[in-house]
């Protein structure tokens, strides 16, 4: 919907807006059509304000399946992240049901009839009344409907099993007409096939998405170099993450040949060099490094890395001027609350680790709040460092200890790495396999317990400018170096040492 970025290059004016979706009701339109990727998040809102007064007016359809963060789009079909998005929508539309919520798209990474099951299952629940299907495949041939939407038909063909589909969704107007040539056909003919018998066919309808060619048949200028870039390389079947500022960062396609890190850690150095080379303010590089960390936790979820600890701000940076830290801290609060959405729904655990004293109000809370709503989350592990110092955490660590001793709780000779581990921000951290460095070749006071057998990776790149292929050459090489911790040569990406050191 154009009334919110995904259609429009930016948010529109809210309020005319609400007049708009008033009018339509107002005149007869019922159908609400939205997804949670438009804005992302605004356009359900929007519409909630209008539902709370006249939700009985309204036939409610939103999407689920598609993540957006600062630069990419990711698609994600996980049963988990399903039910977790359509409670949010709920919440969002002011509802207690959806009368149609479709699948925007098919994760290639999770079976499509997971994806459904866990669909079906909110209809049981009550959440949901019917489901449907967004029609997308491959457009490199745009002569022959039927082959773009062969995807779409053999997915449909799968989940049809599992749930009957009543609703399809595809792009219909006087320049994309494939969905007459191939969808249409299809549900005349071959999918009569595919129906339960208990399910006629005129149960599965057919609706259709911008027919008035994003405005341009109603006389409206609009932006259309990112309804482009959306349409051309994120709205096609497997949805990859990708820039939406011109470059593909696709999935490399080799595996990694060895082992991948179970705890990665990073230190982002080099966002004011890379503002300074572009002559822009040293905030604008902080908000970049803050994008490529976005895009790291991405790839590193995906390459099956479990854990992510980046290095955002140190105890050291207090140092830096007034007028930098605040926007440090601003681009760091913006993050958060543009990302923590996505973050969710990608199944990543937030943790803090660091002092939070010196936090603002307002931004400690924020913290606390992600905290929580990804403390059941289990896919991957992010560890935010920020006001962190090494060796502040280890003479914390160190009190806490001397206390127990003089409380008499424990005996000083007894003393071992477990009880030290015990009193660390973050007790339950594991050791960090692969540390990555950018722009320099040191490690700063980081985690200086947890790199005792850390394999280190320095990369000259400034950190804005850290790519996919960049972390996938640090992954390689640590997959390829043979390790021995003082013991016996192991193969390349063996270890060779025993359980790291947890607090007991």
């Amino acid at each position: 919907m154009p009334m919110s970025w995904a259609y429009s290059a930016s948010q529109q004016d809210g309020e005319e807006s609400l007049r708009a979706v008033h009018t339509a009701l107002d005149r007869g339109m019922t159908l609400l059509d939205t997804a949670d990727m438009y804005g992302p998040f605004t356009n359900e809102l929007l519409l909630g304000r209008v539902l709370r007064e006249r939700r009985r007016e309204a036939f409610v359809s939103t999407k689920c399946g598609l993540l957006v963060g600062d630069q990419h789009i990711v698609a994600n079909g996980r049963p988990s992240y399903v039910k977790r998005a359509c409670d949010a929508s709920l919440r969002r539309l002011q509802s207690d049901v959806i009368d149609l919520y479709q699948l925007h798209r098919a994760d290639p990474e999770v079976p499509v009839e997971e994806t459904w099951g866990a669909m079906a299952e909110l209809v049981t629940a009550g959440k949901v009344r019917s489901l449907g299907f967004c029609a997308v495949g491959a457009r490199a041939d745009r002569r022959s409907g039927a082959g773009i939407y062969s995807a779409t038909i053999r997915q449909l063909e799968r989940v049809q099993q599992v749930f009957p589909v009543s609703s399809v969704e595809a792009e219909l107007s006087v320049w994309s007409r494939e969905a007459l040539d191939a969808l249409v056909e299809v549900q005349l003919s071959h999918w009569r096939e595919l129906l339960d018998e208990a399910v006629p066919v005129a149960a599965m309808v057919g609706a259709e998405y911008q027919p008035f060619l994003h405005t341009l048949l109603l006389g409206a200028q609009m932006h259309y170099d990112e309804v482009t870039l959306l349409r051309s390389r994120v709205l096609t079947e497997g949805v990859e993450p990708l820039s939406v500022d011109g470059g593909a960062r696709r999935r490399p396609a080799r595996p990694v040949p060895g082992p991948v890190p179970g705890h990665l850690a990073v230190i982002m150095d080099g966002n004011r060099r890379w503002a300074k080379v572009r002559g822009l303010p040293a905030d604008q590089g902080h908000r970049a490094g803050m994008r490529t960390a976005m895009r790291l936790v991405n790839a590193a979820q995906r390459l099956g890395i479990r854990h992510v600890s980046i290095y955002m701000f140190s105890t050291e940076n207090w140092g830096r001027s007034q007028e930098e830290v605040t926007a440090l801290f601003d681009a760091f609060a913006d993050w958060i609350a543009r990302g923590a959405e996505w973050l969710h729904g990608l199944g990543v655990k937030v943790r803090w680790c660091g002092r939070r004293d010196r936090l603002d109000a307002s931004l400690a809370s924020s913290i606390a709040l992600l905290e929580s709503m990804t403390s059941h989350n289990d896919v991957l592990t992010l560890t935010m460092c920020v006001d962190y110092g090494g060796r502040e955490e280890l003479t914390a660590a160190a009190r806490g200890l001397a206390a127990e001793a003089v409380a008499g709780t424990l005996r000083p000779e007894g003393i071992g790495p477990a009880d030290l581990a015990r009193h660390l921000y973050v007790p339950e951290l594991p050791d960090v396999d692969l540390l990555i460095r950018t722009c320099e070749q040191r490690i700063s006071n980081f985690l200086p317990w947890h790199l005792a057998y850390a394999e280190l990776v320095f990369d000259p790149a400034l950190w804005p400018d850290f790519d996919l292929a960049r972390l996938r050459d640090a992954v390689d090489a640590y997959a390829g170096r043979g390790r021995r911790f003082g013991g016996n040569d192991s193969l390349p990406g063996q270890t060779g040492r025993a359980e790291p050191v947890r607090a007991g």
